[in-house]
């Protein structure tokens, strides 16, 4: 009897004990933090034969994730939220979470470069005209080494993020006002003027009247107009009505000052629950962090707003994936000239993480679909590599004028 006692006590022990067959949860190196640069974060997990998942999106990871070996790297490139699980013979560990959070910025405009520092100084060169490099000049010179960004009395040192436009310059300020500098024809600056600043003004919402725009998170520069992310959601638009680039309902004149995007057909909707913005040209696009679905709106003549036409929007629609249904499950958007890419990662669905869809104008191949002739593609296509694979594994996307780049997983761009 005693034998069995001591037979059934091993079983337990080897068997019955769940803390001593517990999967290790992942280690992250570092376990969260800022950084001014692009850094790679090490994922590892002590226990043998481990599997590791995990997602970029704030989402629980599954078996359906992607999948890093331990002692792997993935570049941190953005402001993520990592989580990572692993599993050891079907058991899950419990999940690791870490926050990241990159300081710096870059942003390059028509003819003009901008730099942030992790300091908040902002640098500028390139061409000087109509005062887009915020150096208190407007002359028709080129400045091909950094220099100082400015307010009227002294230089930027307070910045959190950049945008550049075709002839203007925005930045965000530490507390969430806006500040803009450069060319002003059509109130790009919204500053509620349409003379050009060589030094950074703060953008209103209307005319000094209701005050200084505050309390944003994004901004973003099409060619002759601008916008703002909202902490609450909203999103902010000034500057050329054209086509129906500020969203507002209006496809002509311009607009000084900060006035909210609307959603839908018609009336006064604000468009809400946006957590990232991109412009380039006229039109726009937001992120739906909550969802994945993707908004646009303006100019529309290449089918660059992915809604299976090619009519201009004057407010907020919703990006379709084809006639029937909405594209979903966005991770990463980004405006061309002439086309829009969107990146889609869906937790548990391998056929969608890092995947990434472009809809616009064909020509030049742009649209990464193994086509280049020249025609306008209203509903998002796949972009496949060599032999028509799917590109995937991407956490971010860039579009061009003309192309457009990918960044993937382990560091490597594609085009």
């Amino acid at each position: 009897m005693k034998n069995v006692n001591l037979c059934l006590l091993l079983i337990t022990c080897l068997f019955g004990v769940p803390s001593l067959f517990a999967v290790t949860p992942p280690t992250l190196n570092p376990q969260k933090g800022e950084s001014f640069t692009v850094f790679p974060l090490l994922i590892s997990c002590p226990d043998a034969g481990a599997d590791i998942r995990y997602t970029v999106n704030g989402l629980e990871p599954t078996l359906n994730d992607q999948k890093v070996e331990s002692g792997e790297t993935i570049i941190i490139n953005r402001n993520w939220t990592i989580k990572a699980k692993a599993w050891v013979a079907g058991t899950g560990s419990s999940v690791t979470t870490g926050d990241f959070v990159l300081t710096g910025d870059i942003a390059a405009g028509g003819s003009h470069s901008l730099a942030l520092s992790a300091s908040g100084n902002i640098s500028s060169w390139g061409l000087q005209t109509s005062g887009r490099l915020a150096n208190l000049l407007s002359t028709a010179t080129n400045v091909t080494l950094p220099g100082a960004a400015r307010y009227l009395k002294s230089p930027v040192t307070d910045a959190r993020m950049l945008a550049a436009g075709g002839s203007h310059s925005l930045f965000l300020k530490e507390g969430g006002s806006v500040w803009t500098a450069g060319l002003n024809t059509s109130g790009q600056l919204g500053n509620g003027t349409l003379t050009l600043q060589s030094s950074a003004v703060e953008v209103i919402k209307g005319f000094g009247v209701i005050g200084s725009l505050s309390g944003c998170s994004g901004i973003a520069a099409g060619d002759s107009f601008s916008l703002a992310l909202a902490s609450n959601g909203e999103v902010w638009s000034w500057g050329n009505k054209a086509a129906g680039a500020l969203g507002d309902g209006t496809t002509t004149g311009t607009n000084p000052y900060a006035r909210k995007v609307f959603s839908g057909t018609t009336g006064s909707v604000p468009l809400a629950g946006i957590g990232r913005i991109s412009a380039r040209g006229s039109s726009g696009l937001a992120l739906e962090p909550a969802t994945g679905n993707v908004w646009a709106w303006g100019n529309n003549a290449s089918g660059q707003l992915g809604q299976g036409n090619v009519i201009a929007l004057s407010r907020a629609l919703r990006v379709k994936q084809n006639a029937a249904t909405f594209l979903t499950d966005a991770l990463d958007i980004s405006n061309g000239q002439d086309h829009s890419a969107v990146l889609r990662w869906k937790t548990g669905d391998p056929a969608l993480q890092g995947r990434v869809f472009c809809f616009g104008q064909q020509r030049y191949g742009r649209l990464g679909n193994n086509n280049v002739a020249v025609g306008s593609v209203t509903y998002p296509v796949q972009v496949v590599k060599t032999g028509g694979i799917p590109l995937d594994g991407v956490v971010s996307v860039a579009a061009g004028t003309a192309h457009t780049l990918a960044l993937d997983l382990n560091g490597n761009v594609w085009a």
